[in-house]
């Protein structure tokens, strides 16, 4: 998604300068690539690449024994697209196309989503001559080309209203975002917490995952929730965040990067087997005011009860916070989609 933000940002920039360049994508075959390219109306290549991490010697033995054919593959491909310019989205499927760029000294930059660095792009460092990534990222083997900055997301995000009214006679709109798949545990969280929701008058928009999705719902009909939405997934996740005044979510690089751009305050529940990177995500932005942080142990639903308690009794901090979390996003009115697609265009020109 950060790889379509940006594509569609520079098609935008080189049109409204005048300018004409092809934006094509490189993946490495999988149906969800080709499935996400397809909707964005952009071209698709592929260069088949076997994962490392998670995989010990075998899996570093089949990278290396496959990268020179892929190497090979990559070549081709910059040869017939005549390609001038390459943007990593971080992982090993930018693996190829970067070290590609190295070979043939191509303007060639990367985008890291996380705050803690994954292997790939430790070793990616080395071969571009700009990081972009979030505030506090680390890890890098080179850093000094690094320029800090959130995540790109798409514009359907940025363009949303702020919250308008939290007068304390108005019902807080509460947006649960339980994952594509399931979050169990944030899920259960907040399914216990529903006769107090009630009793409070506090609407709920819950996406609960597909694997918890018949659970969640059932505990709903049972309590008799009627103003609350349940559903397994949505493909409109703007318009969902655009009808909530506060956000639950994991802490994922990306839902927090939509959610800080959409200007809405968040609770984050990091996912407690995530290595800790989940937690570094969002650190910067619970200190800028834009988020509370609650981590998922014993007393989850107790601190989630009492910060929810302290957001319904002073209404201005749900204002304050969705104010800090706009702020947090962009530089001077310019989005991260846009500096970077600025900064390739100056590269070329």
């Amino acid at each position: 998604m950060p790889a379509v933000s940006v594509a569609q940002a520079l098609k935008k920039l080189a049109r409204d300068r005048g300018e004409n360049i092809e934006v094509f994508f490189i993946g490495t075959g999988r149906q969800l690539e080709r499935e996400l390219v397809a909707a964005a109306a952009l071209d698709y290549e592929f260069v088949p690449v076997e994962p490392v991490v998670g995989r010990g010697i075998i899996g570093l033995l089949l990278f290396i024994i496959g990268l020179p054919i892929a190497v090979w593959r990559c070549l081709k491909i910059f040869r017939r697209r005549n390609v001038r310019a390459v943007i990593g989205f971080g992982g090993f499927p930018s693996f190829v196309p970067l070290f590609t760029a190295w070979i043939r000294r191509l303007p060639a930059v990367l985008q890291e989503q996380n705050v803690k660095v994954g292997l790939a792009n430790k070793v990616l460092s080395l071969f571009v001559e700009r990081i972009f990534a979030p505030c506090g990222a680390y890890g890098f083997f080179r850093s000094s080309h690094l320029i800090e900055m959130m995540n790109p997301v798409r514009e359907e995000f940025y363009h949303l209203p702020p919250p308008t009214d939290n007068s304390p006679d108005k019902s807080l709109s509460l947006l649960v975002i339980g994952g594509s798949q399931g979050a169990l545990r944030v899920n259960q969280a907040i399914t216990n917490l529903l006769p107090w929701f009630k009793s409070k008058g506090v609407r709920l928009i819950h996406q609960t995952g597909k694997l918890d999705y018949e659970r969640t719902a059932a505990v709903y009909r049972e309590n008799s929730f009627t103003e609350s939405e349940v559903f397994a997934f949505t493909k409109t996740m703007p318009e969902c965040i655009g009808r909530a005044d506060i956000v639950i979510s994991r802490a994922g690089a990306m839902s927090a990067a939509e959610i800080t751009a959409s200007g809405r305050g968040a609770i984050y529940i990091p996912l407690a087997i995530a290595r800790g990177h989940q937690k570094e995500n969002v650190i910067k932005l619970a200190e800028a005011g834009a988020a509370r942080i609650i981590d998922q142990d014993d007393r989850l639903e107790d601190n989630l009860k009492r910060t929810l308690e302290e957001l319904l009794d002073n209404r201005h901090l749900v204002q304050e916070m969705a104010d800090n979390a706009r702020s947090c996003y962009g530089s001077g009115g310019r989005h991260p989609a846009q500096v970077m697609a600025d900064y390739l265009l100056e590269r070329l020109t």
